[in-house]
């Protein structure tokens, strides 16, 4: 007899090949098998969480691809990068943008209908309705304001600055008694400036004033009217701001409504944002009246104040205005609001999105791509997004040529030619291609003679006040102001960075009193550049002659030209980026580093405050790093903060495929790893502090970004089977070193097809996370400092495309691209995402299906009285809503629960009727909704009983007969010293059990907590899933499989909370038996008892393994107790389950634990009792 105990499983899956190494440490914290088990940190077997169902991405026909974006710690998205769109999803669901239309020819009553989609260089703004109310923009004219739009063409940016002037008419004016029904609707950008913002108004000041419609400054909408006979003012505010970004908001006021009074006026105002009518708290006036018609005129986007100055400007785009006089229903407002999936467009081809790699500063996601000029993605609400070409100030440029050819550059005109002139550059030798459009060109030309003294310096006699230099230009890095001869008087030195537009002195004048004194010999630094300078006496008493002059140690001019147009290998045409302040030829030149002929940088980081980019095509060791702080700035020079540019000094061209930053920048190549630091180590990387790059291994990378977690960086080495871990050690060198340890060698098996994706998920447990080649998951369990490691394979009824991880409420969330198969054979790709690994408290949150849905019924809530009546009538202390938060309604089914004293609907499933909100009352029909129910002989409902003890007991005694019956198992109960969340678990003739310890003495009450809450058997939702066989666990139960049709799925129970998807099995097979030191391969043996010590499990299975692995069969462990309430869920398990085992006697002795259900597993020990033979 011997007993093998296994602890922990935090070694995950060994390759088969490893089935003998006893001898290893970790071999006792190993497994066979982890299929769709998490082997935790701390020792336990978890089953992986299901996969929920998010979305199809947008054509499944092609792939693909995910990217986190961390806005803020409570603000992430995942973006579904696709075939030349992005998408985006928050809060675990895509994000929709309001659409609106311009056709609202289905509506009735339009006084007037502005499009703002006007641009034809006047002030005109059209009404698009009949009534032709023709406004006038007030300040600027149409194609100034002109933008593109949310809604149609176009739409105006008045940006706090315009408003749209509409003549007043009697068709805006709304008086009730006679036409006060009116509706107003705008299509409005929301920006967050915490000033009151106007829609549309008829509103001057305080003297004529009838109604706005306005954001006030905590972002609340608010439509507002005014009774300027009495001078009083009623309004209704929304109870929520509005984020930032478009919304079509609409105000209805029922003016002429027959139930109307002028006291309560405010009442009949409703507010809707995006087609959904919002929560608003009215504002009224006994002293109201009504509306008084007047002759101000409507503004769009402003209002009036009393000196006719606009005022409370909206502060952004509007699009798409009307008035109307009537009321639009709730149908209407929809008809006009609808939303749609939000999307922008991108470059990038389905081909080469996984060749993308991204970093993030803020709210910008910078993105490479060998192929792509860098791009960059800004948010500025979550449907207002920006992906643009990075327009550099000072483009990255490749050495500067050393060969006899020139490039002459000409343009209309004589030089200097202005920035956007259109020019033609002439080189002698060929040298463009095709591929050069879009490409920069630095061009240099030494300083004339004819604009300097030399060609470096400026030069002034001064002899009187109010004297001006000339101007040098293109100052950057060190210079020099020197005066000379006998004078008195104040110069100062200034500067602009305009071209001289406009000037700024440096500092204070330099002043000499005394002819005697001192002349000046002062240095400065340009460390911006592109300066020019220049020299000023100021209007002061001035005495004899001054020779002044400012000299720099720069020697040229620099232009740059961007490449518009080839003309042929010699010529090419362009545009101005930069001053060319000669035609004449130079050999003085340098051709940008990234272009699509020369390619782009595939990776880059952020390092000391640079961004650090390379591994081009044409220079695939190069890394260039931008200005300090200036990210899109790559001017170089010899100032500690201009831009950086390395190679690495490596025998074979290997392309540079990651980068990483640490206290220095460690690089992947294809074919080894790099650190790059400052020959100083305390010293940061500047263009005058030696670097020392430096080689510490050569394994080499595959392009897949590079992920640092801890100390440790990960990364695919060049085939794909291998992750290694870059950190650093102590022995290595003479000052240590990076070392790249191989993460995978116990699970060599597990990688095989090779890793194209992976993502690392901190919290709840550090996982890795892979997608393979071959469509299969993978994670590794990882925490380094620990020295823990263990990988476990994850499979789902599909094949897995993409992985990313982003922030979420107490968990990382994990999202998958997973392509799937429909019962028809056609494919679907889906996005799906991970749900937590703590589903909370209760049984029925637990979620363990694959692209899976939930159906939310809602919280139950307190039933405080059933009639006795024909039908019986419920009242509720609370009115049930599903999980949305929408009201039960008239034929939703309920069920209620735990109701004292009318047994006869206790755990019974009933149609709501005749609901009404405000009374928290609704009648009861049978479930079928046939027929009311009739509850005159039910027997009387009951709120509580009573019962005494004189003891510290969970049993209540002396309870009377008829008191027993009307209490249930599993009712909530509350009463003096009855702690909180206790309920009932067992009844006797006169006593009952607890939950939990009562400390009571007397006789006490006892209030008995009969629920309902809302129930269903018929879910839909379900059309990715089409002719799919799926799994339901209904309240925390199991239901048989069924098959989805027409995207329903139909119960033969009714559950409050339901969850369905794809059954996926999770099992667990430790290794091979063995003792510490002593082996036991070999003997015949037969495990013949087992022990599993479980936490918060059920429903899972076990069997013993055969020679060649499979298992004969597989028994249930059961779980339900004598003591469980029938009726309701199995409650999950902790502790230890003993099982014994049938099997026959053998070599092997192994055994397996799995899971099919859609139930959690966790396991945290084995202990197998065997025997042995020989």
């Amino acid at each position: 007899m011997a007993d093998i105990i296994q602890r922990s499983f935090s070694g995950g899956e060994w390759s088969p090949l490893l089935d003998g190494r006893s001898d290893l440490e970790k071999f006792y914290s190993a497994c066979r098998s982890a299929l769709n088990m998490i082997c935790t940190r701390y020792g336990p077997a978890v089953r992986r969480p299901g996969l929920y169902y998010a979305a199809e991405v947008k054509d499944s026909s092609e792939k693909a691809k995910l990217f986190p974006f961390k806005y803020s710690t409570v603000q992430a998205y995942m973006l579904e990068y696709g075939d030349q769109y992005i998408r985006f999803i928050k809060d675990r669901g895509q994000i929709l943008t309001p659409a609106g239309t311009e056709d609202l020819s289905a509506l009735d009553n339009i006084k007037g209908h502005w499009l703002l989609n006007d641009d034809l260089g006047t002030n005109a703004v059209l009404d698009d309705d009949g009534n032709t109310h023709d406004g006038v923009l007030a300040v600027a004219d149409t194609e100034d304001r002109h933008e593109t739009g949310k809604v149609g063409t176009g739409c105006f940016n008045l940006n706090g600055k315009d408003a749209v002037v509409i003549t007043s008419h009697a068709d805006f004016s709304f008086v009730e008694g006679v036409d006060g029904d009116f509706s107003l609707m705008a299509m409005g950008y929301v920006t967050l400036v915490g000033a009151t913002q106007t829609l549309i108004s008829k509103w001057k000041g305080a003297t004529d004033r009838e109604w706005r419609l306005y954001i006030d400054t905590d972002q609340t909408l608010v439509l507002a009217l005014y009774d300027e006979t009495n001078n009083i003012e009623i309004k209704a505010t929304s109870d929520d701001a509005l984020a930032q970004g478009w919304h079509n908001i609409i105000a209805t006021y029922e003016g002429e409504h027959g139930s109307w009074t002028k006291e309560t006026a405010a009442n009949y105002i409703t507010l809707y944002v995006d087609g959904a009518a919002v929560d608003s708290t009215a504002a009224n006036n006994a002293s109201y009246v009504k509306m008084v018609a007047g002759a101000i005129d409507v503004r769009i986007g402003a209002r009036i104040d009393a000196a006719d100055a606009l005022g409370h400007i909206w502060a952004d785009k509007i699009d798409n205005v009307a008035v109307f006089g009537d009321v639009l229903t709730a149908a209407e407002v929809a008809s006009v609001s609808s939303t749609v999936i939000y999307e922008i467009t991108s470059p990038y081809l389905e081909a080469d999105l996984f060749g993308i790699q991204r970093i993030q500063s803020a709210d910008v996601l910078y993105g490479f791509h060998p192929d792509y000029n860098p791009r960059k993605l800004s948010r500025f609400a979550h449907d207002d997004w920006l992906l643009e070409s990075i327009v550099f100030d000072w483009p990255p440029f490749m050495s500067e040529n050393k060969t006899d050819t020139t490039i002459t550059v000409t343009g209309a005109g004589s030089a200097p030619l202005a920035v956007d002139l259109a020019v033609t550059m002439t080189a002698l030798k060929s040298i463009f291609t095709e591929n050069h459009v879009g490409s920069f060109w630095l061009i240099k030309h030494k300083r004339t003679a004819d604009e300097t003294v030399s060609p470096n310096t400026i030069r002034n006699a001064f002899s009187a006040a109010a004297q001006t230099s000339s101007s040098l230009k293109d100052v950057i890095g060190s210079w020099n102001f020197r005066t000379a001869g006998t004078w008195t008087g104040r110069i100062v030195v200034e500067r602009s960075y305009d071209d001289g537009s406009t000037w700024h002195s440096l500092g204070d004048a330099f002043e000499r009193n005394v002819a005697g004194d001192p002349n000046f010999n002062i240095s400065g630094n340009e460390e911006v550049g592109d300066a020019w300078l220049r020299m000023r006496s100021l209007a002061t008493a001035w005495t004899g002659d001054c020779t002044a002059n400012i000299s720099v140690e720069r020697y040229y001019h620099y232009g740059i030209v961007k490449v518009t147009a080839f003309t042929s290998s010699t010529v090419a045409t362009g545009e101005v980026v930069r001053i060319i302040n000669s035609e004449s030829a130079t050999k003085l030149w340098s051709e940008g580093a990234w272009s699509d002929e020369r390619g782009y940088p595939p990776c880059a980081t952020f390092h000391e405050e640079r961004l650090m980019a390379g591994g081009t095509r044409f220079e695939p060791h190069n890394l260039k790093g931008s200005v300090t702080f200036d990210w899109e700035n790559f001017r170089g020079g010899t100032l500690d903060d201009q831009a950086v540019s390395y190679s690495l000094a490596a025998g074979e061209m290997n392309a540079i495929r990651w980068l990483i930053s640490k206290d220095i920048l460690l690089m992947g190549t294809a074919g080894a790893e790099w650190k790059l630091g400052a020959f100083d180590a305390s010293e940061p990387l500047t263009p005058g502090n030696p670097t020392r790059p430096k080689l510490q291994t050569a394994y080499g990378s595959r392009d897949i970004q590079a992920i640092m977690l801890a100390s440790v960086v990960l990364f695919v080495q060049q085939e794909g089977r291998v992750v290694r871990g870059a950190q650093f050690v102590f022995d290595q060198g003479e000052s240590g070193g990076y070392d790249a340890f191989d993460y995978s060698t116990l699970s060599e098996h597990i990688t095989k097809s090779g890793i194209v994706s992976m993502a690392y998920q901190q919290q709840p447990e550090p996982v890795l996370w892979c997608v393979l080649a071959n469509g299969k998951g993978i994670g590794m369990t990882f925490e380094p400092g620990e020295k823990i490691w263990g990988w476990f394979p994850v499979e789902t009824d599909g094949l897995f495309e993409d992985v990313g991880v982003i922030p979420g409420v107490n968990e990382d969330e994990v999202w998958w691209i997973v392509k799937r198969t429909k019962a028809d054979g056609t494919v679907i790709r889906c996005i799906e995402y991970m749900k937590p690994r703590d589903w909370g408290d209760d049984q029925k949150d637990c979620f363990f299906v694959d692209s899976g849905l939930t159906f939310d019924g809602g919280d139950a809530v307190t039933i405080t009285g059933i009639t006795k009546a024909n039908p019986a009538v419920v009242t509720m202390d609370t009115y049930p809503t599903d999980g949305d938060g929408n009201n039960v309604a008239d034929g939703d089914q309920i069920r209620i629960r735990y109701v004292g004293g009318m047994t006869q609907v206790r755990n019974e499933v009933f149609t709501v009727s005749n609901p009404n909100t405000s009374a928290k009352t609704f009648e009861l029909r049978d479930k079928l909704d046939t027929v009311d129910i009739n509850s005159l002989s039910f027997t009387a409902f009951a709120a509580s009983i009573t019962g005494d003890t004189t003891y510290d007991s969970e049993d209540i005694t002396n309870v009377s007969a008829a008191d027993i019956a009307k209490i249930s198992v599993g009712a909530p109960i509350t009463g003096t010293g009855i702690p909180d969340d206790t309920t009932i678990t067992a009844l006797k003739d006169d006593w009952f059990t607890m939950s939990n310890k009562a400390i009571v003495a007397g006789t006490i009450t006892i209030t008995i907590a009969g629920t309902v809450e809302k129930v269903d058997n018929t879910f839909s939702g379900a059309g990715h899933l089409e002719g799919k066989t799926v799994s339901v666990l209904g309240d925390g139960s199991v239901h048989a499989d069924v098959v989805v049709t027409s995207g329903v799925i139909i119960l033969t129970e009714y559950y409050n909370k339901v969850h369905m998807g794809l059954p996926y099995n999770s099992e667990l097979i430790p290794m091979k038996l063995d003792f510490p030191g002593q082996s036991i391969r070999g003997k015949v043996k037969r495990t013949h008892r087992a022990v599993f010590s479980f936490h918060n499990s059920l429903g899972c299975t076990y069997g013993s393994l055969k020679e060649d692995g499979t298992s004969d069969q597989l028994y249930d462990i059961p779980f339900r107790k004598t003591t469980d309430a029938m009726g309701v869920a199995v409650p999950l398990f902790t502790g230890e389950k003993q099982v014994t085992f049938p099997g026959q006697y053998g070599l092997n002795g192994d055994l397996i634990v799995r899971q099919s259900l859609p139930l959690p597993l966790t396991v945290r020990t084995i202990i197998q009792q065997m025997k042995l033979y020989g």
